[in-house]
């Protein structure tokens, strides 16, 4: 079975909207951190409700490397081919529906 066809555990369906745009991660490490979520929840939109496991929020820090980028119709371009990536995470909901919020770096290191 194709992996996009396995969709009985989802709540709702798949976008039905051609792709707009392609991306490979290798090299990734995916690191998390279990967080009382009263520390976490003046720390994310209040349309978003922190989704937890065991009691706990979730904060993830995942590095990678990012090649394959281009949109859809576009040749990939060579400033484009590869770089590295950090991402800060923690995990939400919104309507139910689960996500992930993404900490913008500039944050992070006082920028913003």
């Amino acid at each position: 079975m194709h992996l996009l066809n396995n969709t009985a555990h989802r709540s709702w369906p798949i976008p039905s909207n051609n792709w707009i745009m392609r991306q490979r991660w290798r090299n990734f490490l995916f690191l998390h951190w279990p967080v009382k979520p009263e520390l976490l929840k003046n720390w994310i939109p209040s349309s978003l409700k922190l989704d937890t496991f065991q009691g706990y929020a979730w904060v993830g820090y995942i590095a990678f490397l990012m090649d394959g980028i281009y949109l859809r119709g576009m040749p990939q371009w060579p400033l484009t081919r590869s770089f590295p990536e950090i991402n800060i995470r923690t995990y939400v909901q919104y309507d139910g529906k689960p996500g992930i919020f993404f900490y913008p770096l500039m944050w992070k290191i006082g920028l913003l």
